[in-house]
């Protein structure tokens, strides 16, 4: 992965806001924009439920209706830490033995990884022929589901999802198995929360700053998303497992 990137003057800010209401607790991620571009930009009208093309259309799958059938959901776990970075955790992000023995046990729940072309490269590289540590040993066997537009073929058990990732990814939501898992946020996740085809985050917040580096959800947009607070998990070296829902 490459290091830390200036950051341009629009450069839109995330903040977290907690609140809580009868529903509990939530987060709601929201971007300050320039006021200047936001001045410049037109506003355009919010579309009704009922033209919303694709989304609307997300609701039912092959004649299933999504919200009655019980389908597989994809979870996407995410290394965080305090000042918000993403990049690069194998930097500054520390595992000790609770915390290695907590992520094997996650993957039990799981039968493949859906990934964007960068995170494939990226994991294949770094993990693809390491043998010998239970934890990569099976990621290494698992299935992987890659969206791509530039790669033509795979190794390390992977697929491409095709010309049409959104459909590719409700396919393989609604067939039997276990969950489906992202690690990490990136340009991917654009696409998938607009189509509301994550059906959970996990913030892992490690008690660390990284001082650099792309930040969550940078470049992605964020309005859509609603989040209440589902779960959380607090281990021995001070990381914070956030588990929230969208809403």
């Amino acid at each position: 992965m490459s290091g830390a990137a200036d950051i341009p003057e629009n450069y839109h800010r995330l903040t977290y806001q907690l609140a809580a209401d009868e529903e509990g607790t939530r987060i709601e991620l929201t971007q300050d924009k320039n006021p200047e571009e936001d001045a410049a930009a037109p506003r355009q009208p919010k579309p009704a439920d009922d033209a919303r093309g694709p989304q609307s259309a997300r609701r039912k799958l092959g004649g299933i209706d999504r919200g009655n059938a019980v389908m597989r959901k994809l979870i996407e776990s995410t290394l965080i830490s305090l000042d918000g970075v993403v990049e690069a955790p194998e930097r500054w992000a520390a595992f000790d033995a609770e915390a290695a023995a907590y992520s094997l046990d996650q993957l039990d729940h799981y039968d493949a990884f859906v990934m964007g072309r960068v995170t494939y490269q990226n994991f294949l590289a770094s993990w693809g022929q390491v043998n010998g540590d239970p934890y990569l040993d099976r990621i290494n066997a698992m299935p992987k589901y890659v969206a791509s537009t530039s790669l033509t073929e795979t190794t390390w058990n992977a697929t491409l999802l095709g010309p049409d990732p959104v459909s590719a990814i409700a396919e393989l939501k609604a067939q039997a198995g276990k969950d489906l898992i992202k690690y990490g946020t990136s340009r991917l996740d654009d696409t998938l929360i607009r189509e509301q085809l994550i059906d959970e985050f996990r913030f892992w917040i490690m008690p660390v700053v990284a001082g650099a580096g792309r930040r969550l959800c940078q470049d992605i947009d964020t309005t859509s998303i609603h989040l209440t607070l589902n779960d959380m998990t607090r281990l021995g070296n001070g990381s914070v497992i956030l588990s929230y829902l969208p809403r």
